[in-house]
């Protein structure tokens, strides 16, 4: 979890400026802090990386133009993945990057790294600090596989898929067909299929009109269903990103919601 304003955005030095937080554009004309952009783009290589932010309640213009700086600054890094809040201790993570100790920071569950400090004065001593721990982060085994990053191709051999598909697959035998969490082969496929069946019950036809469209028939859910598997295992692709990948694929000009 990655605070913004202090953090990756310089808040106080659009102030020092004579910038003012009244001012409409003021949150979307943040300059970034030095060496956030990159830094945030290397956690988020090796951490499932997210935004957690508090806006100001008494200028609504925050909610949306802090969307939107990040959006500028990152593209779709953190496409559906900014959290805004005032209550960051309700929030489940692991580390948290933020400046202050405000808003529920101090009473975040997992590890509050905060920026500024003696310990954490820049980018580079969080990149130092945190990147070697990325090998005994939940995401770099024993996790789901839509949360790892990796699909059914990566997770077992061609012969394992190959047996299973043929029905020779033995899920009581755990020397084969068996992924990290001893989970057999079809069980993986099985509950992948459930996740993307749930993910597809949340289409929105405002902004994956092509992909609401297909789930609506057998045929057309099969061939989503098969695309998306394919994303996944091959391409590394989460649920929702593959989702939207599918929709690129038919409808190139897409608004993303």
């Amino acid at each position: 979890m990655i605070d913004m304003d202090g953090v990756v955005a310089s808040f106080s030095g659009a102030i020092e400026k004579g910038g003012s937080e009244e001012n409409l554009g003021f949150y979307y004309n943040l300059e970034p802090m030095p060496d956030a952009i990159e830094s945030v783009k290397k956690l988020a290589e090796v951490f499932d990386a997210f935004i957690l932010s508090t806006p100001s309640w008494s200028k609504p213009h925050s909610w949306s133009e802090k969307r939107l700086w990040v959006e500028k600054q990152f593209g779709e890094l953190f496409f559906k993945k900014i959290i805004l809040t005032h209550r960051k201790d309700l929030v489940i993570g692991d580390f948290l990057i933020d400046d202050h100790t405000w808003n529920g920071a101090d009473k975040f569950r997992g590890e509050l790294i905060q920026f500024g400090s003696e310990k954490f004065s820049n980018w580079q001593s969080v990149l130092d600090y945190l990147l070697p721990k990325a090998t005994d982060h939940p995401l770099s085994e024993n996790d789901t596989l839509s949360q790892k990053g990796k699909g059914l191709g990566a997770l077992f051999s061609k012969e394992d898929i190959e047996a299973s598909q043929n029905g020779n697959g033995d899920s009581n035998n755990k020397s084969q067909n068996t992924m990290a969490t001893e989970k057999p082969y079809e069980q993986v496929l099985k509950e992948l299929k459930e996740n993307i069946a749930v993910q597809l019950d949340l289409c929105e036809p405002t902004s994956t009109p092509t992909v609401c469209s297909m789930k609506a028939t057998p045929e057309g859910y099969k061939k989503l269903e098969d695309m998306m598997i394919e994303l996944i295992a091959d391409g590394g692709k989460t649920i929702s990103q593959a989702i939207i990948d599918v929709e690129r694929a038919f409808n190139p000009n897409m608004i993303q919601d």
